[in-house]
């Protein structure tokens, strides 16, 4: 075998390794994430007791979901960002729903409720939510606020009829 020839079979192979290695990582780099199961209200059962949760409010009274939702549509389904006025501390408080849902990636801890007003200096949030207990008509749930000043957890009781779904953790 020549010079020429056996050094084009060598550079030739080092570079199909090349490309391959590049190839089979790729995928695995860009792999996303979904930790998250969209779960209508009227599927809400006990078994989502002290799980966390983001809840998913109405946009209008007649805003609402029946059966089940699949992954893939979780992103159309929280497609619209709808604010809600939740009792705080002894005062009412706007916050907005803030859903970073991509193609590739849903993970719980990316869903806050954002407060309306906020300015980059005083950002406030809800991060964190856990379903205490469910009644007829509310939900009861122990929230985690973020504020400039630090982390404040407290209670709130949310109307059903506010609620058109839930994401929970899986």
């Amino acid at each position: 075998m020549s010079v020429p020839k056996y050094f084009l079979q060598v550079v030739s192979t080092k570079i199909f390794l090349i490309f391959f290695l590049i190839i089979s990582t790729t995928d695995a780099i860009a792999q996303g994430g979904w930790d998250i199961k969209y779960i209508p209200l009227n599927l809400l059962n006990s078994e989502s007791i002290d799980k966390e949760v983001r809840i998913d409010f109405k946009t209008s009274i007649t805003d609402s979901l029946r059966g089940e939702v699949k992954v893939l549509d979780i992103r159309k389904v929280l497609s619209n960002e709808d604010t809600v006025k939740l009792a705080l501390g002894g005062e009412f408080v706007m916050f907005k729903e803030s859903w970073k849902i991509y193609i590739d990636q849903g993970i719980l801890v990316d869903q806050t409720l954002e407060r309306l007003g906020n300015t980059d200096d005083e950002r406030t949030y809800i991060r964190e939510m856990f379903l205490v207990s469910i009644n007829e008509t509310t939900l009861t749930i122990d929230v985690v606020v973020h504020s400039p000043s630090g982390k404040n957890r407290e209670t709130i009781i949310v109307n059903k009829s506010d609620i058109r779904g839930l994401l929970i953790r899986i």
